[in-house]
């Protein structure tokens, strides 16, 4: 079911990336709401718009890159047309993000202790009592507050607590070690301590378990959901795994071309896939295939240029059973099972 009091709510996002070549249109009108304590899972194959999607939340888009329509509201507020003042308040303490690859997204001359303890330095507000820290606040003259530097003892014993906590041992001594020096497991691990630091209100996962071996990546899914059911997180989960989504997700989006085609709970997904977009990933999955006589095998053809996407369904060129209408226009967002199923999916053939 959609959450009747959404903590995030996308409405018809829209964003581009303006070339020499001309607009990318990655994101194409998506709209979504995210509950409190809820995972949803953003679904597709590369360059479906799903980290542009994320990105558009975090106003993280590269310098080419433009949000050029819809809202992002968070507790009311939009931030899709936040100054990056408020933005910078919002990223790392209400709103984190894994990003893929753990390489590239720390820095190769900082030991990950430092790294970590750079969050409470941003939002030191975050050692509070309940990480058994002293009050972060003083007073200073008549009515001005201030913020009091934390201490490097206060700090070193949160960044040890917080990366033991995401099951990284001997952390004491690990956290004085650079990310070369860390396998690609830990890295992962020292990438979701950053993001759990100041106990965020939703967690942006893209990709986290990328590039690691079936043990590593049960572990860190793991770690995950332990994560969010403790600290009562939202979790937005973007992956191109059914597999981990049916282990993580209580309800799924599927993405294609920048556009949603498929909205429903993860068991209304699993059970009744609908689009045949959907249909095609389970079937290019081994062992989720919905027909059974038939070997998995990939979808046909290939992604469509986002510089010049197709008029009608975008879908439509691979799709075997596509009409005539389905290349003439986009086709409408339809219920699966009635409006109250929140079972959603856009095709002219349903």
């Amino acid at each position: 079911m959609v959450p009747r009091t959404p903590l995030l709510e996308v409405r018809d996002l829209r964003t581009s990336f303006f070339t020499p070549d001309g607009e990318v249109r990655a994101v194409r009108g998506i709209s979504f709401a995210l509950g409190a304590g809820e995972t949803l899972g953003i679904v597709g194959e590369s360059g479906s718009g799903k980290t542009v999607t994320a990105l558009s939340v975090l106003g993280l888009l590269a310098a080419t890159g433009k949000i050029t329509g819809g809202e992002l509201l968070f507790h009311g507020e939009d931030l899709a047309r936040a100054p990056q003042k408020t933005l910078r308040k919002i990223r790392g303490k209400k709103i984190s993000m894994i990003f893929q690859d753990s390489v590239s997204s720390l820095n190769p001359l900082m030991t990950i202790g430092k790294q970590v303890g750079e969050m409470f330095t941003a939002h030191p507000e975050a050692l509070d009592s309940k990480a058994g820290g002293p009050a972060p606040f003083l007073w200073h003259g008549r009515r001005r507050l201030f913020r009091r530097a934390l201490s490097g003892k206060e700090i070193d014993k949160q960044v040890t607590a917080l990366l033991s906590g995401v099951q990284i041992p001997d952390s004491g001594k690990r956290r004085h070690f650079y990310p070369h020096e860390l396998s690609g497991g830990m890295r992962q691990r020292a990438m979701i301590a950053i993001a759990l630091a100041c106990r965020p209100e939703i967690l942006i996962a893209d990709e986290p378990t990328t590039a690691l071996d079936l043990t590593i990546q049960s572990q860190i899914i793991r770690l995950l959901k332990n994560a969010g059911e403790e600290a009562g997180m939202s979790i937005i989960f973007i992956t191109h795994d059914l597999g981990l989504v049916a282990e993580l997700c209580s309800r799924a989006i599927v993405m294609y071309a920048g556009m949603i085609m498929e909205e429903a709970s993860v068991d209304d997904l699993f059970d009744a896939p609908s689009h045949p977009y959907t249909l095609g990933l389970f079937n290019s999955t081994p062992g989720m295939e919905t027909d059974t006589a038939r070997k998995p095998g990939p979808i046909p053809g290939s992604h469509p240029d986002m510089l010049r996407p197709p008029p009608g369904c975008p879908f439509s060129p691979r799709c075997a059973s596509a009409g005539p209408r389905c290349f003439d226009a986009p086709p409408p967002r339809r219920a699966i099972g009635g409006p109250e199923s929140g079972h959603f999916a856009r095709c002219w053939l349903l």
